[in-house]
């Protein structure tokens, strides 16, 4: 069994390798179908993850790493729960193609079908091929009226950037301490809302707040 705990994507034990990230996707995956009831096409997933490298290469992250090592964990997040439908986990690979790379929303449903297009749009705070931003407003009124996997994916999205703020070069304690205060603020006000829908994603977002902050004490 792969240790996918919380403990597993804390900055000391960052994994920068995205084909070990796809291997350690893959396994799990192997895990989880044998006994699960929902229908997965490994070759669909496989063909996600391929999808999301290729987009996303050449493209870091501002701690540095590889950006694909993002959506992968996010994934990854997502499958210690459990196994969700093909296409919630294929949303979760794909959520910032649209966002930050040359993807356009009908290609990704095209490719994809509609659900996965529709969720990916979801999350997308702009459509980089058309150089449009969607107003914060617009974006997180839609992120509350979504349905509940588009709300888990970018809990766990936010998880993740969360941990992500530990990485982030500075030039002092007190400028990680001021970016750490801000983001878990923002966390509180604006991101807390989507917990609703499962009361282990409120945890998993506090805890995530809580370590940055004890982190930079």
């Amino acid at each position: 069994m792969i240790d996918l705990s919380l403990s597993t994507f804390k900055p000391s034990m960052q994994i920068d390798d995205p084909l070990l990230m796809k291997d350690m996707i893959i396994a799990r995956l192997e895990e989880l179908i044998p006994s699960s009831e929902i229908k997965v096409s490994m070759d669909e997933i496989k063909y996600a993850l391929d999808f999301a490298y290729e987009r996303h290469k050449g493209q870091t992250r501002r701690e540095g790493a590889p950006y694909v090592m993002h959506p992968y964990r996010v994934l990854l997040r997502l499958l210690e729960e459990g196994l969700h439908t093909q296409d919630t986990m294929i949303i979760a690979i794909l959520h910032d193609v649209v966002e930050d790379t040359n993807t356009a929303p009908e290609e990704v449903s095209t490719v994809f079908g509609t659900i996965v297009g529709d969720g990916v749009l979801a999350l997308s705070r702009q459509i980089y091929t058309e150089d449009k931003k969607i107003p914060d407003e617009d974006y997180f009124n839609g992120l509350y009226r979504s349905v509940d996997y588009v709300k888990r994916i970018k809990v766990y999205d936010r998880i993740d950037n969360t941990f992500s703020q530990l990485s982030i070069p500075v030039k002092s304690k007190e400028e990680m301490k001021h970016i750490v205060s801000r983001y878990v603020s923002d966390t509180n006000a604006i991101y807390a809302q989507l917990t609703d829908i499962d009361h282990r994603l409120e945890e998993k977002l506090q805890e995530a707040s809580a370590y940055i902050l004890s982190y930079n004490e």
